[in-house]
C-alpha cells in the first residue's frame, strides 16, 4: 500500500515556552513510511491559559511550517482546564483515523509514527500502539529527585501519552481522558481501562520518545502524584467490583 496516512497528533501546552518548539520539530521530523507513504499532520495544540511566551512562540511556529501535508492549529484557553481537559479538545478537534500524543516537554524519535502506525495497519485487532521511552535529563538543568540515576541508562517502558498512538474508533470503546483525575494520571486511568478490556495493542520494542527530566515535571510533586496513584487504582478496583 502507498498512499498517505492523516493523523492527528495532541499537544497540550501550560507554561512550555522552554521547550514547546523541540516537541513540535520532533513530530514534524517524522520518516515517510515505505508501504504507508507520507503522512498527512494535523498538529493540535491546546494552549491551556499559559501565562509565559508561550502562545508567541506557538504563534510564530504555526506561520512558518514548511512541511507539505502538516498544519499546525491552536486553541488558546482562556482559564486553565487541565491536561486531561486539553487533550479530549485536541481528540475532538480532528477527524483522522489516528490519534497521537505528545507532551510540550518530550521528543519523539524519528522513526516513531513509521513503526507503530505500520504495527496498527497490519493488525486490525490492535486498538492502540505504545512504546519505550528513554530519559534524559532537561539541557541546563539538575537531574531531578523523582528521576533515578539508573533510569537515564538504557529504555524503558513506557505506557504515557508521548508514546500512544489510537485508533480514533477506539476512543468509542474506551472512553477519553477522565477530567476528574488529578497530577496528570488521567493517562494512568485510561491504561487501566485498556487494560481491563482486554484490547489488544502493539508495544513497539524500541524507543519511541525522548522524556527530558527536569524540575517542572508533573512527576516532581511525589506526594501528589502518589496520591493521585492511589485514587487511580481505587478507581480501577471499583470498577471491577462493579463490573
Amino acid at each position: 500500500m502507498s498512499g498517505q496516512v492523516s493523523v492527528d497528533v495532541v499537544l497540550p501546552v501550560f507554561n512550555g515556552a522552554a521547550f514547546v518548539a523541540r516537541a513540535l520539530d520532533s513530530v514534524l521530523a517524522q520518516e515517510a513510511h515505505a508501504e504507508l507513504g507520507d503522512w498527512h499532520l494535523r498538529i493540535h495544540v491546546i494552549n491551556d491559559a499559559s501565562t509565559d511566551e508561550s502562545a508567541a512562540i506557538l504563534a510564530d511556529y504555526a506561520a512558518h511550517v514548511t512541511r507539505p501535508n502538516a498544519h499546525v492549529s491552536i486553541t488558546t484557553l482562556k482559564t486553565n482546564a487541565g491536561v486531561a481537559q486539553a487533550r479530549n479538545l485536541g481528540i475532538a478537534s480532528g477527524d483522522a483515523p489516528y490519534v497521537a500524543f505528545i507532551d510540550q516537554d518530550d521528543e519523539w524519535v524519528a522513526h516513531k509514527l513509521a513503526r507503530q502506525v505500520a504495527a496498527l495497519e497490519a493488525d486490525s485487532s490492535f486498538c492502540y500502539a505504545v512504546g519505550k521511552q528513554q530519559l534524559r535529563v532537561q539541557p541546563g538543568h539538575t537531574r531531578p529527585e523523582w528521576c533515578r540515576p539508573e533510569w537515564l541508562v538504557e529504555p524503558m517502558a513506557g505506557f504515557l501519552p508521548s508514546t500512544l498512538v489510537v485508533k480514533r474508533s477506539a476512543f468509542e470503546q474506551l472512553g477519553v481522558f477522565d477530567t476528574s483525575v488529578s497530577n496528570g494520571f488521567d493517562d494512568t486511568d485510561w491504561f487501566a481501562r485498556a487494560r481491563a478490556a482486554g484490547v489488544p495493542y502493539r508495544d513497539e520494542p524500541s524507543c519511541v520518545v525522548i522524556r527530558y527530566a527536569h524540575d517542572r515535571n508533573a512527576s516532581s510533586d511525589i506526594t501528589g502524584s502518589n496520591q493521585a496513584m492511589l485514587d487511580v487504582v481505587r478507581r480501577h478496583l471499583a470498577r471491577k467490583n462493579t463490573s
